[in-house]
């Protein structure tokens, strides 16, 4: 999914713009914590983290937005069940996730 619509220059202002649409996507939307502005790579990006509902179960998820240039700016995502969120096994695999995305100048 890409990451807001048009030249980007804020990551934050990326996520806090499309909140509506996650919102509509998503049953039982909530935010967790503030958006928070990070390093990634060598790109702009910043993390925002919600919850939502399916049926009775609640989902968690963590995004990380960024930008790489030229007007282009895109979202990795996380889910897990929300009551599993801070097992170790979870963490770890988060922190392999975000470490695996790669560049890619194919299509470009």
């Amino acid at each position: 999914m890409t990451f807001g619509k048009g030249p980007e220059e804020d990551p934050v202002d990326g996520w806090r713009r499309l909140i509506p649409t996650i919102e509509k996507l998503y049953p039982g939307f909530q935010r967790i914590d503030d958006i928070r502005r990070v390093d990634y790579r060598d790109w702009e990006a910043a993390d925002m983290e919600w919850s939502t509902a399916v049926g009775q179960d609640r989902l968690r998820t963590f995004g990380r937005g960024f930008l790489v240039g030229g007007g282009r700016g895109f979202s990795i995502r996380w889910t897990t069940p929300a009551h599993d969120w801070n097992a170790k096994e979870n963490k770890q695999a988060l922190g392999v996730f975000l470490s695996s995305f790669e560049k890619t100048t194919k299509g470009s």
